[in-house]
């Protein structure tokens, strides 16, 4: 178990792929650092050659190279239960189900993996769960709400050209949509499906944030802005000059942060001033994780975010000060979740099981070279729920 590397910053006003299985080849190996807060910091490259590791340090440092990790499938941690669709784009819980997209929304049951039923046949953009309800945005330009105690079709939004995730609230669904020479973010009522409001924007909408405390955040691309609307007029709280968004922006307790790519800024909801910036660790090439994907994680005052090419870092939600950094060198596409004490890191290559306290963490089980992305990453009630593509979601219990 590597050591964590405590993060003294302060930034105020300034500042995926195929599951192999037991027996097939296992030689490619990944390794990361972890370097002590008084140590210096690394620069270091492992290459691969016919199965040997060789790295390269600049200077000598306080570093553990993490042994060869298990696949998943031969993990002592874990125990594999079920193993369900392939090409999954898309996976989330739901009260005893699962629910994945591949070109079709499928509702798994989560104790055995088999197909429940299917919300949804075909050409599936993007769809999210909140409540009791499915929202679906297909490909042929409609966004379908889905009632998921009686399994009916709650209601139909027609005519729209899709341009980015469904995020949905409580009572609010928001996306964004094409529009010609420019692109719209539209809001429908959860329950109906009657649009309460749209907002023309120049250029297309880069992240759209979950519908949180009476607002929606978004960036565009081609130009800095990040603006924040009212949920229910959709009247414009505030507009930043800021570089526009590099992951799903997330707004809670009258704070919205945002990653960008070189720090995250969390602003007042209300009046967009700057309550605090956290720079990005040196070393990571930019925070960002899957995209379209999660925005960041809170969870007891901590906010966990995935850097590009770095790792995953974990700030005080409040003051914006590292409490620390866990370090991933090739970290691609994070996905986090927080669960039984612990933060659970997915990249492409591997999942990773991290002490919220401590920032210790280590290598759960990886995944082979051919991952082009992890598309799903869950802990529920004991279980670890991966979606790795192009190969198949996949379920396995927490033994130790």
């Amino acid at each position: 178990m590597r050591r964590r590397r405590m993060l003294a910053l302060l930034g105020i006003g300034g500042t995926s792929g195929c599951l192999r299985l037991a027996g097939e080849d296992t030689s490619t190996r990944r390794t990361a650092t972890r370097t002590t807060a008084d140590s210096t910091r690394t620069q270091s490259t492992t290459t691969t050659r016919g199965g040997t590791a060789q790295s390269e340090t600049a200077e000598e440092t306080e570093t553990t190279a993490e042994p060869d990790a298990p696949l998943l499938a031969d993990a002592d941690a874990l125990e594999r239960r079920w193993t369900g669709p392939e090409y999954v784009s898309g996976m989330a819980l739901h009260d005893d189900g699962v629910f994945v997209e591949n070109e079709e929304v499928v509702a798994l049951d989560r104790a055995q993996g088999f197909e429940r039923w299917q919300p949804y046949p075909d050409r599936v953009r993007d769809f999210t769960v909140e409540g009791d309800g499915l929202f679906v945005g297909t490909r042929d330009g409609s966004v379908v709400g889905i009632d998921l105690a009686s399994r009916e079709e709650r209601w139909r939004y027609d005519g729209t050209d899709l341009d980015s995730a469904i995020r949905a609230g409580s009572s609010s669904v928001v996306f964004g949509e094409e529009r010609g020479g420019g692109a719209a973010v539209v809001c429908l009522d959860a329950a109906d499906g009657t649009e309460r409001w749209r907002v023309e924007t120049e250029n297309p909408v880069s992240e759209l944030s979950p519908p949180g405390d009476g607002a929606v955040v978004f960036g565009t691309t081609g130009g800095p802005s990040i603006q924040c609307h009212d949920l229910q007029t959709g009247t414009r709280r505030w507009l930043s000059e800021e570089s526009h968004t590099a992951m799903t922006p997330l707004v809670r307790n009258g704070t919205a942060y945002v990653p960008v790519y070189r720090r995250v800024i969390a602003f007042d909801a209300a009046t967009g001033d700057i309550e605090w910036e956290y720079p990005l660790p040196d070393g990571a090439e930019r925070f960002e994780g899957r995209s379209p994907g999660q925005p960041p994680v809170r969870r007891d005052g901590v906010l966990y975010v995935p850097a590009q090419e770095g790792g995953l870092a974990a700030i005080d939600s409040q003051t914006g000060q590292g409490v620390w950094f866990y370090e991933v060198p090739e970290s691609r596409g994070g996905l986090v979740t927080v669960a039984d004490g612990a933060v659970w890191f997915g990249t492409e290559n591997a999942v990773h099981r991290v002490g919220a306290a401590t920032g210790d963490g280590e290598i759960i089980g990886r995944f082979t070279a051919e991952t082009n992305g992890l598309f799903g990453l869950e802990v529920d009630s004991g279980t670890l729920f991966v979606a790795p593509s192009p190969t198949a979601v996949r379920a396995f219990d927490v033994v130790d």
